[in-house]
């Protein structure tokens, strides 16, 4: 390890990564430094598995900040980190150049990774476990006013599920609840709904109005 690498790593809040029971990572990160983040997120990673947590990653590929080259490169250099993928199939497709989801899995298996979620964006989402594949259907937003966020909207629900250990399919369901409301208002965060509110959505809480 270089003296630049000591340094970047003592920024890492270590106490912390030893006590989370989930840790999320993503590649616009990587993406803003390559050289330096990549090094910084594997670090986070090992610390955090080595000390139990589930380690979910979003490649989150963002074509402005670097080449489809240097995105495969750096990104399937963090692969050997992680235990639950969370793309977009376009990202599946730069990372392993297959889009289908069982091939996506299996294009999965030699880096141990045990969960891959593959967002479709209004053709819903699938995800894979041992073995298992799921799809749940896009559940249709009242009105569509800004995409942005929907995918990280997606990657908050599955986290939750995760956490909460439901099966696959509710995990899928509610992500993609999440997606539908995020869609619906303009921003980055500011769709982000509320529990209730994706409940309501679900159709699993009736929503009163005062």
């Amino acid at each position: 390890m270089t003296q630049n690498e000591k340094k970047t790593h003592a920024t890492l809040d270590e106490v912390t990564l030893r006590n989370c029971k989930l840790l999320h990572i993503t590649g616009v990160f990587a993406a803003i430094n390559p050289h330096k983040n990549i090094s910084l997120l594997k670090r986070a990673a090992t610390i955090a598995k080595d000390n139990g947590a589930v380690i979910t990653f979003d490649p989150n590929i963002r074509l402005k900040l670097w080449s489809p080259e240097e995105a495969r490169s750096g990104l399937t250099e963090l692969l050997p980190y992680v235990d639950v993928l969370l793309t977009g199939e376009d990202e599946a497709e730069l990372l392993f150049g297959v889009h289908d989801p069982t091939q996506i899995a299996q294009a999965c298996q030699k880096y141990d990774i045990s969960t891959i979620a593959i967002k479709k964006g209004e053709d819903g989402a699938s995800a894979f476990q041992n073995g298992e594949l799921v799809h749940a259907a896009a559940i249709p937003p009242k009105k569509v006013v800004d995409t942005v966020g929907a995918g990280d909207g997606f990657d908050a629900g599955f986290v939750y599920g995760l956490l909460n250990g439901w099966t696959l399919e509710r995990t899928l369901k509610f992500s993609n609840a999440i997606g539908s409301l995020v869609v619906s208002v303009y921003g980055d965060n500011e769709g982000l709904p509320e529990l209730g509110e994706v409940l309501t959505q679900l159709g699993e809480r009736e929503f009163i109005e005062r």
